[in-house]
């Protein structure tokens, strides 16, 4: 990426200081009513729409806009869904290779 600043580069700029220390001064609900007129009521249905998203959530706490306590609750989802959708893909593929008689769904309650 031409013109990215490393983090140590972004540590040690002076303007990047002074925006830091502007950020640290705005309260939580500033930031988190900021986030909410940002965030996309698209629904997100393909795993680009959701890189998208994702990256709209780190642009975000870069500007100071997002709380990075939100990003990563938004992270910690997208992570949950990643890992079902894998064991979906993992069930689909193991039903295709033995059959469906032989896969019997797992319980939930307990």
């Amino acid at each position: 990426m031409t013109g990215a600043l490393t983090v140590q580069q972004a540590a040690e700029n002076p303007s990047i200081q002074k925006e830091t220390d502007k950020m640290s001064t705005r309260s939580v609900s500033q930031v988190s009513d900021e986030a909410r007129s940002q965030v996309s009521t698209q629904p997100i249905g393909n795993t680009a729409q959701m890189r998208t998203f994702l990256i709209a959530q780190m642009e975000g706490v870069a500007q100071g806009t997002i709380e990075p306590a939100a990003a990563k609750a938004v992270t910690n989802i997208a992570q949950q869904i990643h890992n079902t959708k894998l064991l979906e893909l993992k069930a689909a593929k193991l039903e295709a290779e033995i059959g469906p008689d032989r896969i019997k769904p797992v319980a939930l309650d307990g």
